[in-house]
């Protein structure tokens, strides 16, 4: 068994994931680009090309989606991104305004990059100087470099057929490169939920492209590989079934089901709370009343979700064993298959490269009804205008 991973990362993985991954940053990316995590509970990463000016954005939590239904980020720079993040966070209630503890306003900034701190001291100094005007007393502070581990990790968590001691072997800029890739395809997903499942759904249907593509290589070689090719057709078969059934069963229990309800439920609670945080005055039994209720709510939420994974575990265990069913196919030939597979590796990576290509449409189609749904709930949760009392 530990010659079948040595020898499938040498001539398999590598070959397929790795030599695509590198496809994807060949084409004219910056090698000065970085990474920037803002957050103050709405919490938003970005990508900043050589100028320090935003290329791309994510949500990396739901209240940082909310963010990105108020701001275009993209063009500015790491200073005016901040800005706006600290804008909108102030005219929607995440940052009060007034005389609070800056404690309350906490702005957390993370950076990778040899300079890192240095960028930071720069948007830190700008940021200061826009608070007054914002009327907002805020603490501003530096969460450390984001180092390549953490990049590679990052990677791996976004792209999923990318396993993170693969990404670990790439560069400081592939690696940057790779998360701004996902950002540009996740860019209509206001939903952390529909993100999961795209990362997840995406890996697989790579994972089935590649076993694809080796099952025509090897086809007119029945007679060497027929249990092979049979074990891989039954797996196969298994996997596009049980990628189906997730898929079915995720829209029943996430996006539609009582998750769902309870994300409503949540967000009209938190609505009521930032309504209340703009406020020039409010009671503070009122106040803790409706933070008490957005706690609560919080944490129904996330016994929902907690829920709703259990009832899709069998389903996800299922996608497993024929993920592993392939493989053991794989490692019963791979003696023979080796050369095969080095000889058929541009056929492999284009199979992949076109589900690469192509994932992000299928996906917005299949899903289209959600994505506009995540989108309405966020317009929906705006804060009404306060009555200034």
């Amino acid at each position: 068994m530990k010659r079948f991973f040595k020898s499938l990362c040498a001539c398999f993985v590598m070959l397929v994931i790795f030599a695509g991954a590198m496809s994807l940053v060949g084409c004219g990316k910056k090698e000065e680009e970085r990474l920037m995590n803002v957050s103050m509970n709405p919490s938003l990463e970005f990508v900043l090309d050589k100028n320090d000016k935003v290329v791309s954005v994510t949500a990396t939590n739901d209240d940082g989606n909310y963010i990105l239904t108020k701001v275009d980020f993209e063009g500015k720079t790491a200073k005016e991104a901040v800005e706006a993040f600290l804008t909108v966070a102030k005219e929607n209630g995440f940052a009060i305004a007034g005389d609070v503890d800056a404690t309350e306003n906490e702005l957390k900034i993370s950076i990778s990059g040899e300079d890192a701190k240095a960028l930071y001291n720069e948007v830190k100094s700008y940021a200061k100087s826009k608070l007054e005007a914002l009327d907002l007393n805020a603490k501003i502070s530096f969460e450390g470099v984001i180092s390549k581990d953490e990049l590679a990790t990052r990677v791996s968590q976004l792209m999923q057929e990318i396993p993170v001691d693969l990404a670990k072997e790439m560069t400081r800029e592939e690696l940057v490169a790779l998360i701004q890739e996902s950002h540009e395809q996740t860019e209509e997903l206001l939903s952390q939920e529909l993100k999961e499942l795209y990362y997840k759904t995406r890996a697989e249907e790579i994972v089935k492209a590649k076993f694809e593509a080796v099952k025509g290589l090897i086809a007119s070689g029945m007679g060497v590989f027929g249990e092979f090719l049979n074990n891989v057709n039954t797996n196969l078969t298994a996997l596009v079934e049980n990628i189906a059934s997730y898929k079915e069963a995720y829209t029943e229990q996430v996006l539609s089901g009582v998750y769902a309800q309870e994300m409503q439920e949540y967000m009209q609670a938190k609505k009521n709370l930032l309504e209340a945080q703009m406020k020039t005055e409010v009671d503070p039994v009122v106040l803790a009343s409706l933070e008490t209720a957005v706690a609560e709510a919080e944490n129904t939420l996330a016994q929902a979700k907690t829920n709703a994974e259990s009832l899709m575990m069998e389903m996800t265990n299922a996608i497993n064993i024929a993920i592993s069913g392939l493989n053991q196919a794989l490692n019963g030939a791979l003696n023979i298959l080796e050369t095969i597979l080095k000889d058929g590796a541009e056929t492999i990576n284009q199979a992949v490269n076109n589900v690469k290509d192509s994932y992000k449409t299928a996906f917005e189609t299949e899903f289209a009804s959600y994505i506009a749904q995540a989108e309405t709930l966020w317009q929906n949760m705006q804060p009404s205008t306060p009555n200034v009392e």
